[in-house]
């Protein structure tokens, strides 16, 4: 009997355990080992009846049977709300009264039926001895006491293997137990109520703490966890010692976020002897509520703040339910007056049916008609999507006022034409920019070998003459590509920019036009910006300015005509379109010329910055005036427009940016003999520019080396570094340019000096030259005097710095 007492108090204990330990965690291992191990010891009904004459013990074993019932079916139940995931309900249920009461009325029966049983057990050994006292007497002695001998040796060996036999049950059940509690991934541990100290705790915790098992056993969890000898404030194990329930916090332990939950730990006299302490690691469980709290905040901020307006409304009703700031803004109604409206309140009518069906297509956009208060009826267009909101179907639509972007498509095509023409005329200009190029070393040689054949002539050689014509047109076409360089703004890099005042060129032209114009033609000057400063070349706004006074004079010649120029500060505020361009924010200088000439036509003036385009006879022009001027202002980062009207005159505005005071630079003076003897690494591709600009250079008296292959030129100049003073070499070559030419030569000696040539400047700006190294820069093509005076330069300023 005291075998089947401690079986039936252990196996208690254990499933006990097991669904407090499942209520606890969530782990469905412990409702798994609970499950398996049961059920309770109890005592049959059946072989209590069938004692005779003991009421008492077949009343004991009737009621423990049914509180055995009631309690495994209240264990039960909360075995199954573990599965649900409804921890606390269990909780609240194995520390309710009734399961208290049902467990202690179990334990109480079980004890006082065990009792009972055992003494009936013993009265009944005792009466059957002395019946067999009684036979041994008839009998005999020997015979029965070897036969109760038997029986004794039988009955315990029966005894003694199931003793073992539970024994192994149990110790098995404690394995798979410690197992379990071991598996578990949060850190649990047991704690005394006496000493508050811990007893037990599985492997997790031992990797929360970062110690061994044995330095945790003994310990309290505020040393551990805190650092502190005393609990923290709020400590759920103290919370829970005064309520009897459960409790839990959350603490940071390093980059860590930890929850700690306590539950009472209540023994089968119903005590709260100790608690039972889980540690779980919550750091992502944190974050990705963070995560969702940051989104629902975003998401809030986002539709409350977009530019679009956005309304929703019930799929079902289409009544109006949410609307941001934007459709307040964009119905001109304030929030309240559109909540509940239905969603064709805010249609034109006529147009509501078509939008009704629109609207129910979710991922349609489409563009419709809305009304503001007060009528007014805007364009937009509206992106449609549903999504589900609190069980309900929402519509929700993106609403974008392009009303502005309709108008601006009617000025559409105008602008494309204007695009077209400004495209139209880049492309020119870098076909010009080519052209000019060839243009250049053709011409560099023409004029070349001209100079070298007059320079052998005699004053009175008949074909002197001859030459000097073909000397003037050489130069007129110079000009020419010039002009078209500067339309291409190809040699922009290349301009004297420095500061100047506009005001002191419109008083020079006009001063010089006064005597050329016909007395018919009267000049007015208006100067308001008299001080104002640009930066700019004032060889090309002379240019610019003489070409539009030129112009406006032929415009009205033969009859009395007014030409006023004028000159303005402006500012503008923001970025502001001129004529095809746009200029950005910022001070300019406007510059005026108009006429009161017959004026263009829409057509001419569509063209009159193209080149080659001229409405004057083919004696009067080249049609490269206006494209010259167009390319100067935007050289000079301005813009330009016109504005004509037939029989009234021309108008053309000229922005340029305006600049805060600056100094003129110096002019360079130089020398133009040339020094003797000097040895010329010369470098070209063209065999022609070659051999002129040799033969040129030896006769001024330099020795020259001439190559035309720059690979060439630096082995030679490899092989003798020092025989050589100057380098010449032309930019655009095969194979290297002019450029790293230059950079591999100075590798070799760093205080050559090196003269750039080309008859395209491409992107080459000074402040890239001074950086290679390179002293002077000539562009094709250049007479005999200017590269006798630019080489005897470089010279001279190599020596002085050398």
């Amino acid at each position: 009997m005291g075998g089947l007492e401690e079986s039936s108090k252990y196996r208690d204990e254990v499933l006990t355990m097991s669904v407090k330990m499942a209520a606890a965690t969530g782990d469905l291992e412990w409702a798994s080992r609970y499950e398996d191990f049961g059920p309770r010891t109890r005592p049959s009904i059946e072989d209590g009846w069938a004692i005779p004459d003991n009421s008492t013990i077949r009343e004991e074993a009737i009621l423990t049977v049914f509180a055995d019932d009631k309690l495994s079916a209240l264990e039960n139940e909360a075995v199954e709300q573990v599965r649900q995931g409804k921890r606390s309900q269990a909780a609240a249920l194995l520390q309710s009264q009734e399961y208290q009461d049902q467990k202690n009325a179990y334990q109480r029966g079980i004890e006082t039926f065990t009792t009972n049983l055992r003494t009936f057990m013993e009265n009944r050994r005792d009466e059957n001895w002395s019946k067999v006292q009684k036979t041994v007497a008839v009998i005999g002695i020997i015979i029965p006491v070897i036969v109760l001998v038997g029986l004794i040796a039988l009955r315990g060996g029966e005894h003694i293997y199931e003793r073992a036999t539970k024994k192994h049950k149990i110790s098995a059940f404690a394995r798979q137990w410690q197992d379990t509690f071991n598996a578990i991934t949060d850190g649990v541990c047991i704690i005394d109520r006496n000493g508050g100290k811990i007893v037990q705790c599985n492997k997790a915790m031992t990797k929360f703490l970062k110690k061994p098992y044995d330095e945790i056993i003994g310990q309290s969890c505020c040393e551990l966890l805190h650092g502190s000898t005393e609990p923290v404030n709020k400590c759920p194990l103290v919370r829970m010692f005064e309520t009897r329930r459960s409790e839990n916090m959350d603490f940071r332990m390093g980059d860590k976020w930890l929850n700690i939950k306590v539950d009472p730990l209540i023994d089968n006299e119903g005590y709260l002897v100790g608690a039972v302490h889980i540690l779980s690691d919550i750091t992502e469980h944190r974050k990705a509520i963070k995560a969702l709290r940051d989104s629902e905040n975003k998401f809030r901020l986002a539709f409350a703040n977009a530019q679009d307006a956005i309304v929703w409304m019930e799929s079902e009703t289409g009544i109006i339910t949410n609307c941001n700031k934007s459709a307040e803004k964009l119905l001109g109604k304030a929030r309240k007056e559109i909540i509940g409206q239905h969603h064709t309140t805010l249609y034109p009518k006529g147009k509501t049916e078509r939008h009704q069906s629109l609207l129910g297509e979710s991922g349609s956009n489409f563009e419709a008609e809305i009304v503001r208060r007060g009528g007014e009826i805007r364009t937009v267009t509206i992106a449609v999507s549903t999504m589900f909101v609190e069980g309900k179907e929402i519509v929700q639509g993106i609403i974008r006022d392009i009303t502005q972007r309709k108008k601006a498509e009617k000025e559409r095509t105008e602008l494309e034409l204007q695009l077209g023409q400004k495209q139209k005329m880049e492309a020119i200009g870098t076909l010009a920019g080519g052209i000019a190029h060839d243009f250049n070393n053709i011409l560099a040689a023409m004029q070349g070998y001209v100079e070298l054949t007059l320079d052998d002539l005699s004053e009175d050689s008949p074909v002197r003459d001859n030459l000097e014509q073909i000397m003037s047109c050489t130069n007129r076409a110079t000009k020419l590509v010039k002009q078209i360089l500067t339309f291409s703004r190809k040699d922009q890099q290349q301009q004297e920019k420095e500061p100047l005042q506009i005001s002191s060129i419109v008083k020079e032209v006009l001063t010089m036009l006064r005597s050329s114009l016909p007395a018919t033609i009267k000049i007015s000057r208006k100067i308001e910006a008299d001080s104002s400063m640009v930066l700019g070349d004032s060889t090309q706004i002379h240019q610019v300015l003489l070409n539009l006074c030129t112009n406006a004079s032929h415009a009205m010649r033969g009859k009395e005509g007014l030409l006023e120029v004028s000159l303005t500060d402006v500012d503008f505020e923001s970025e502001t379109r001129v004529g095809d361009e746009y200029i950005g924010r910022g001070s300019y200088v406007k510059l005026s010329v108009s006429d009161s000439g017959c004026g263009m036509e829409k057509e001419v003036v569509e063209r009159i910055f193209e080149p080659f385009f001229t409405t004057k006879n083919v004696d009067e022009g080249t049609g490269l005036g206006l494209s010259v001027v167009h390319g100067i202002i935007k050289s000079h980062d301005g813009a330009i427009t016109v504005n004509s009207t037939p029989g009234e005159g021309t108008v053309f505005d000229i922005y340029f940016p305006k600049i805060e005071g600056g100094e003129a630079r110096e002019p360079q003076s130089s020398e133009s003999a040339p020094r003797e003897k000097d040895v010329i690494l010369l470098v070209d591709d063209e065999e022609m520019m070659v051999d002129v600009t040799r033969r040129i250079l030896e006769r001024l008296g330099f020795d020259v080396v001439a190559k035309t292959s720059s690979i060439d030129a630096l082995e030679t100049f490899q092989e003798q570094p020092d025989q050589f003073d100057l380098v010449i070499t032309d930019q655009v070559m095969p194979n290297m340019t002019g450029t790293e030419l230059t950079k591999n030569l100075l590798s070799i000696r760093p205080d050559i000096p090196v003269i750039l040539c080309s008859g395209f400047p491409e992107s080459i700006c000074p402040e890239e030259l001074r950086s290679i190294g390179i002293k002077e820069f000539i562009m094709k093509p250049i007479s005999t005097q200017m590269i006798a005076a630019i080489v005897r330069r470089v010279l001279e300023e190599n020596k002085v710095t050398t």
